[in-house]
């Protein structure tokens, strides 16, 4: 660590030097995981209400638009609701970063109203638990939602609880079967949606959720990272 930072402040890291910090930096654990493996290292799964669990794997990725081949959760419902997540060993705290993550789903689906009950359903959801001592220790969340003819950036708290907001980060609109690119400041997320100061970031997850309108809907995810302020921001997967 202590070579990596004089290379930096001595001058542009190498190819090599940029893809361990990036390795550093990684939130997902993919690098300890293996192709067929339902999750990586640490990652949980469970149902939502009484349906069936979601279908996980890890998968292998080709080099598609800028990013480069790898690894991937991919996540598969039908008229079903499922997470995953991961507590993190050191907790994040929010206002001193970005987290930025990559996606892909296969459709869209059809009459989604992420605001109604009887219609809320999204191909993709990554969510973000702030305090709480974890996903069950009653955290408030952020799930940023791919939804269907909400405008981008709408935010809501969600009719499900108060302690859950939703922020819409892609619609109807946006193309599927390709790797799209997303990075947000948390700190400022939760504040305009609970208008207070966030907690530590305990949890990060994805989540999949086609119960209430039957459909069925595929999420891969990958390169969920964690860039600190200040940080030399790496090139190489390139633009999304």
């Amino acid at each position: 660590m202590l070579a990596t930072l004089v290379a930096i402040l001595l001058g542009p890291p190498s190819v090599g030097q940029l893809a361990s910090l990036q390795a550093s930096n990684s939130l997902d654990r993919l690098a300890g995981a293996e192709i067929g493996d339902a999750l990586p290292p640490g990652w949980r799964l469970r149902a939502v209400g009484d349906e069936p669990p979601a279908l996980t794997s890890v998968v292998r990725t080709d080099a598609d638009a800028g990013a480069a081949p790898g690894k991937a959760i991919r996540m598969v419902a039908e008229d079903a609701a499922g997470q995953a997540w991961l507590e993190l060993d050191d907790h994040l705290r929010p206002g001193e970063g970005f987290l930025s993550w990559r996606w892909r789903v296969d459709r869209h689906l059809t009459g989604v109203v992420l605001r109604e009950a009887e219609l809320d359903d999204a191909p993709a959801r990554f969510f973000v638990a702030f305090g709480g001592g974890g996903l069950f220790g009653r955290p408030r969340l952020i799930f940023y939602t791919w939804g269907g003819r909400e405008p981008k950036g709408d935010t809501f708290i969600s009719h499900v609880s108060d302690r859950i907001a939703v922020v819409v980060l892609r619609n109807s609109q946006d193309g599927t079967g390709r790797w799209l690119t997303e990075r947000r400041n948390p700190d400022e997320d939760f504040r305009r949606a609970f208008g207070r100061d966030p907690d530590e970031i305990r949890a990060v997850g994805l989540m999949v959720d086609t119960d209430q309108l039957g459909a069925r809907a595929e999420v891969w995810l990958r390169d969920v990272r964690w860039e600190s302020r200040g940080e030399r921001r790496p090139s190489l997967l390139g633009p999304g």
